[in-house]
């Protein structure tokens, strides 16, 4: 009886030992495999800029008094990317001061304002040519109230960015982001401006606002943030959907055609959606970092709000030592997805989609195990469909006008987009939806010219700016 007992205890021993070392060896490939991920994720070089930044004006270096006007620099929102000696930030805080009046101003005009939620609830929503002379009224008196804001919001457009003071010393995800919605609000007002000169016959004060619109959506170009990146393609889609809601056929005369095509036709630099990932994974390795600490870390991120007691004590368990091979093939797999995403996001659409779409299919299927990977990563691909609706926006935008262009210089419309490469600046652009050309067809005084959309089905012009086809001076049936 007692040589059995041995054996029974020497075999559970064994068993023992054998599953420590399992999981030992587990614990060693799964840590090697992470850092080969984390190693690769390379933080954008805007981070640099806007630690540097912070951390000069948390010194007092804030280069202008919020109440005093900054002369306008010359660098572009796409150059705010670029890491800057602490010299060369005088400009920048100065630009982050006149914002910072900008939006405490539109806070004091807009945020409880009766009127401009009336104006968005009920007016600016319809086609300017459905409003009563009441509602026509009301949005032309609004912006007369407001001139001044209006005036300031184009001087700063001009400026460009840095907009608001990122603070990436405190951990990405409990960054704070209140600027983002107020400089919105900022680019409808420009629309509504813009529509309010063109019906008082301020053609030329439309076009500026217009213009302004699309810079002012710019500004944002160098927050690498996956939210800015949104609001800033929602920016630029309100700015080209004011061409057509401010100017009728043939009412944009030549000169002032050029000059929207000058703004539209500036070059777009697909690393900003990039630096947005590359943001976003510096944002998932600071969760990660934090479930170490703790569930009580992370609690408060919205992909963890509301937890019942059982997922509480899961997501606890996931904290311990325990569990820590599981954690780490979950931020290998949240590492190498977001890496993916980030080569993706420099390809036009039409060749990122078969790339997308392999992926979309892996993180559907998530072992749940992947407890962060399969909260985090779904939302982003969806991201760079984003970005295709916006360019396509925009470029339909682009060769309606050279369209209409044409037309005034000529008489008629070309029977092929082609003839208009020259005002496009040597080529017409193809649909980044599909990699096809844009559907086009003359129908005498008038033509039709669309995009399939992102639901990526020709539905022959039926516009609808979310699903269906974008049409250039299309109207929603």
């Amino acid at each position: 009886m007692k040589r059995r007992r041995d054996w029974s205890v020497i075999i559970l021993m064994t068993v023992v030992l054998a599953g420590i070392a399992a999981f030992v060896v587990l614990l060693m490939v799964t840590e090697a495999r992470r850092s080969r991920a984390v190693v690769r994720a390379k933080a954008p070089k805007a981070m640099g800029f806007y630690e540097a930044l912070a951390a000069q004006r948390n010194e007092g270096g804030l280069a202008a008094s919020a109440d005093e006007p900054a002369s306008p620099t010359p660098s572009k929102a796409s150059q705010a990317s670029r890491a800057k000696p602490d010299s060369e930030n005088a400009t920048a805080l100065s630009t982050l001061a006149n914002f910072e009046r900008l939006l405490k101003w539109r806070d004091e005009a807009l945020a409880n304002s009766d009127t401009w939620d009336q104006l968005l609830r009920d007016v600016l929503k319809l086609p300017p040519d459905e409003w009563t002379d009441a509602q026509r009224q009301l949005l032309l008196d609004f912006v007369a109230e407001h001139s001044d804001l209006i005036a300031e919001i184009r001087r700063l457009a001009e400026m460009g960015g840095p907009v608001y003071p990122l603070d990436f010393s405190v951990p990405m995800y409990a960054l704070e982001l209140p600027h983002l919605a107020k400089l919105r609000d900022c680019g409808r007002l420009l629309r509504a401006d813009a529509i309010a000169q063109a019906l008082q016959g301020g053609h030329r004060e439309a076009v500026e606002d217009i213009v302004a619109g699309l810079k002012l959506s710019d500004a944002l170009e160098g927050e690498p943030l996956l939210i800015s990146q949104l609001v800033r393609y929602a920016m630029k889609g309100v700015a080209a959907t004011a061409i057509t809601d401010a100017f009728d056929w043939g009412e944009l005369s030549p000169d002032l055609a050029r000059d929207l095509l000058h703004q539209l036709n500036q070059g777009r630099d697909r690393r900003a959606l990039g630096d947005a990932l590359g943001g976003e994974q510096m944002m998932g390795l600071g969760v990660f970092s934090a479930v170490l600490e703790g569930p009580g870390t992370v609690e408060h991120l919205g992909e963890f709000r509301g937890l019942s007691d059982p997922e509480r004590v899961g997501l606890w368990l996931y904290s311990t030592s325990v569990a820590r091979p599981w954690l780490n093939m979950d931020e290998q797999l949240y590492m190498e997805s977001t890496e993916r995403m980030r080569e993706a996001a420099l390809l036009p659409y039409y060749e990122a989609k078969p790339l997308l779409d392999a992926l979309e299919q892996e993180l559907e299927d998530i072992p749940f195990t992947r407890v962060f990977s399969s909260r985090m990563l779904p939302a982003i691909t969806r991201i760079q469909q984003a970005r295709a609706q916006n360019e396509a926006i925009a470029d339909v935008a682009r060769v309606g006008i050279a369209l209409e262009l044409y037309y005034q210089e000529r008489g008629s419309y070309p029977e092929q987009l082609d003839a208009v490469a020259s005002y496009l600046g040597g080529s017409v652009p193809a649909d980044t939806l599909t990699g096809r050309p844009f559907h086009y067809t003359p129908q005498g005084d008038t033509f039709l010219l669309y995009s399939v959309g992102r639901n990526l089905t020709d539905e022959g012009g039926k516009y609808d700016m979310r699903d269906g086809d974008i049409v250039w001076r299309g109207r929603a049936e």
